[in-house]
């Protein structure tokens, strides 16, 4: 009798195991089915949806620049250069915290009014510039305010952009011309040539840290790199004739007072052009503080009458059409009368 008791105790213990392994079994199969479904959910009915979400929270346009091509003087002395520099920008779409406090943050780094500040953030839209071509100075107090700040990345934002120098000054100012905010060319070679020395910007969508640096770069975006070389200008310009030149003009001007004046110097067995300069001039780095008339280079924009120049053309076709020899002599009385009017060569 007790062996059957002990035998009845040990099959229910059985089936209640084995009834426990069947409700386990029945659990992980559904658990399974459960994440099962919600992945194929998550893949084919959000799958657009979520693969969005994913693109911008870990993935960001990466600007790469490649710098406006340099001028050089006849001796590669550099007389325009260029280097990448910081520019600061807004999202006003994304923005967690009010204008004013943003406005008032900025405006004491950045050397503008809270006012135009505000101004820029009411234009809307998803991309504002604030201040365009830091110093460096600058740039880092303000990746100091955004990294302070937590949240702020997320609309306040720098990009790299290319910027002009020219480091001699005003020297062949009138020749080189100047570059305007966007690295155009708006005079002189510099506009001239700005087709072939402009510098080039790709853009390029990579993954990207909690502050918008780049993870990782392709191999793509590497070699786009190293293969994009900016083109270069050599001019025929000599830097220390031009600053002799330049100087003899400022010295005029001071002696005389004229209007304006203007050298150039030519190699007469080349034709190459060692120095041209005009005053009044300017200088490139500042061109906006000086009036337009200034940025003009009168040597090849200005009419002028060539007047006694021009005498070696007229010697040179007396001779090539045999109407006068080296030997003839000819006296200039001063004054001749045209249709019973008197011309002087002296005015």
């Amino acid at each position: 009798m007790g062996q059957k008791v002990t035998k009845r105790k040990k099959t229910k213990k059985r089936n209640r195991i084995y009834t426990g392994i069947s409700i386990l079994n029945m659990a992980i199969v559904g658990l399974l089915f459960l994440v099962v479904f919600r992945y194929g959910w998550l893949q084919i009915v959000d799958g657009n949806k979520m693969t969005t979400k994913l693109n911008k929270q870990v993935k960001g346009e990466t600007i790469y620049h490649v710098p406006r091509g340099a001028i050089y003087d006849c001796n590669m002395k550099e007389l325009a250069v260029s280097t990448m520099v910081d520019s600061l920008f807004i999202d006003p779409v994304d923005m967690t915290v009010s204008p004013d406090k943003i406005a008032n943050e900025l405006s004491p780094i950045i050397g503008l009014s809270p006012g135009v500040i505000k101004g820029k953030i009411a234009e809307g839209g998803g991309f504002v510039w604030l201040k365009r071509e830091m110093s460096y100075d600058m740039s880092k107090k303000v990746k100091e305010l955004i990294n302070t700040h937590e949240g702020y990345t997320a609309f306040l934002g720098i990009k790299k952009e290319s910027k002009r120098f020219y480091p001699n000054d005003m020297l062949a100012a009138n020749v080189i011309g100047f570059v305007g905010t966007d690295d155009k060319g708006l005079e002189g070679i510099e506009q001239e040539y700005d087709s072939l020395i402009k510098g080039e910007k790709k853009d390029f969508w990579g993954y990207q840290d909690a502050a918008a640096r780049p993870i990782k770069e392709s191999v793509f975006q590497e070699d786009y790199r190293a293969k994009s070389d900016g083109k270069n200008i050599q001019l025929t310009i000599n830097a220390q004739y031009q600053f002799i030149v330049e100087k003899a003009l400022e010295k005029a001007m001071e002696t005389s007072k004229p209007h304006a004046i203007t050298a150039i110097v030519m190699d007469p067995k080349t034709g190459a052009i060692l120095a041209m300069a005009s005053r009044p001039s300017f200088n490139p780095n500042k061109y906006y503080d000086y009036k337009e008339d200034y940025w003009r280079n009168r040597a090849i924009t200005d009419i002028y009458e060539p007047g006694s120049v021009f005498k070696a053309v007229v010697a040179g076709a007396g001779f090539q059409e045999k109407l006068v020899k080296p030997t003839d002599v000819f006296v200039d009385p001063g004054v001749i009368t045209v249709s019973g009017r008197q011309i002087h060569n002296w005015s």
